[in-house]
């Protein structure tokens, strides 16, 4: 029978629900005040990280990726698969820069690591040709994104849309078909 106060009592939309519904703009000073809250919560610093990155600001990005460790958990002992899409918005933060030396190399090391070619599935697939694309092997990137089709899942708009790697490939007819 109080509405307005059931209202006041309802809180806004999660970190986890705006980053579904790419709400970038809402999500990152939500996620800032969560990440001073509970500064051991990484995957509250993984979505800030891509929020900075999808908003242009790489920097932050960057500094938020860094303070979890990557690259170097990824390459030592990854928790679960939010540090490898950490990493990939590491590597692509880092491109969005022009720190071309240091995005392509951490591409080609999470491109030719080779456990990656016994188990793939989409998301292995999607983090491996946005590493090509990075690379600047735009039809070879191409060709690994075809390949996510196969999968019974969809790869996330997000992805797709939203990281730096792909929106370079924008352009081309075989990524539009596949968004």
């Amino acid at each position: 029978g109080r509405p307005q106060t059931a209202q006041e009592l309802v809180s806004g939309p999660s970190v986890g629900l705006l980053f579904k519904m790419r709400r970038y703009d809402e999500l990152i000073p939500l996620a800032e005040d969560l990440m001073i809250d509970d500064p051991g919560n990484v995957l509250v610093r993984y979505l800030l990280g891509f929020a900075y990155h999808a908003t242009g600001d790489y920097d932050s990005a960057i500094w938020v990726l860094s303070s979890t460790g990557l690259p170097d958990t990824v390459m030592t002992n990854p928790r679960s698969g939010w540090d490898w899409e950490g990493f990939l918005t590491l590597v692509n933060a880092s491109f969005g820069l022009g720190e071309v030396e240091i995005s392509q190399g951490l591409a080609s090391w999470f491109f030719d690591k080779p456990d990656h070619h016994e188990n793939r599935d989409w998301f292995v697939e999607a983090l491996m040709s946005c590493s090509l694309a990075v690379l600047g092997r735009d039809d070879e990137a191409l060709g690994m994104l075809e390949q996510t089709r196969r999968s019974p899942r969809l790869v996330p708009a997000y992805f797709l849309e939203d990281y730096l790697c792909f929106q370079q490939l924008a352009d081309e007819n075989r990524y539009q078909a596949i968004v």
